[in-house]
This record gives structure tokens, C-alpha cells and sequence, in this order.
């Protein structure tokens, strides 16, 4: 009866950690990624700056919006760095960019034929991305890495 209890408990707690970490700012977001250094923080942060972007376009605010893209390709690059070095949480932080680059290229259909250049280049940045991605993921560890670069 007692680890009944205490099972719920943790699913509750479990369940309002979650919660507030969605409710997380944007900007807390991105302070923690650049805190911690997580991949899997970064690609969230390109995911919602996505939104932030697609906003401004269509607010007709087209320079901020190419800010935030070139803030996108940045933080997409920041990514893959963070993942070289931490190889926690690969699927995951491919999966969100995966879905980030997905919904950019139906924010990039939605622009005037002059406005889609930056973003198109921030869908192939966030596409070359994953693939680093799964060859971080997919790599076999006992190769070394000069025998990579020979083949």
C-alpha cells in the first residue's frame, strides 16, 4: 500500500517538473543551454526560435525575422559542438531538430519568393546537422578516428 502511494507521488512530481519545464521562457531556455551546454538544449531552443520567426514573418517584420534565422543557424552549430563532446541524449536532440527543420520548410513555403534564400539555407544548416548527428550516433566506437578520415 505504501509503494502505491509513493508511486503516484513520483508520478506527480514527475508529471509537474515536466510541465514547468515546457513552461520554461524562451530566454531561460536559451540561458541554460548556453549554461549547460547540452545539445539536446540547443535543438530545443532552435525548435521554439523557429516559432519566434515564423511570427515575425508574419507580422511582416522580415528583418527581425532573419535575425532570428541567423540566430537559428548559429544555434544549430552550437549544437553539433555541444554533441561532439556530450553524447547523451543523441536520439533525442535529432529527433527535435528533425521536427525543427520540418516545420521551418513549411515556414519557408509560406514566404514571398525573395524572403525564402535565408531560410532555405537554415533548413539545409539544420538538415547537415542531423546528419552529424547520426554519425556521432551511429559511429563505431572502435574505430578510431584517423581510420574515418582514411576511408
Amino acid at each position: 500500500m505504501l509503494t502505491k502511494a509513493v508511486q503516484v507521488v513520483l508520478v506527480l512530481l514527475a508529471v509537474a517538473v515536466s510541465v514547468v519545464a515546457k513552461d520554461e521562457s524562451l530566454d531561460a531556455l536559451k540561458a541554460r543551454a548556453f549554461r549547460e551546454n547540452q545539445p539536446r538544449l540547443y535543438a530545443e531552443v532552435v525548435r521554439r526560435q523557429i516559432e519566434v520567426a515564423n511570427q515575425y514573418y508574419t507580422a511582416g517584420e522580415v528583418d527581425k525575422a532573419q535575425s532570428v534565422i541567423a540566430e537559428i543557424v548559429d544555434l544549430t552549430g552550437k549544437c553539433i559542438e555541444a554533441a561532439q563532446k556530450n553524447h547523451s541524449n543523441l536520439k533525442d536532440t535529432e529527433l527535435t531538430l528533425y521536427k525543427a527543420g520540418r516545420r521551418l520548410e513549411d515556414v519557408r513555403r509560406s514566404l514571398s519568393f525573395d524572403d525564402q534564400p535565408p531560410v532555405q539555407a537554415a533548413v539545409e544548416r539544420i538538415q547537415k546537422a542531423r546528419r552529424d548527428l547520426l554519425d556521432l550516433l551511429f559511429r563505431d566506437p572502435s574505430k578510431s578516428k584517423s581510420e574515418e578520415k582514411k576511408q
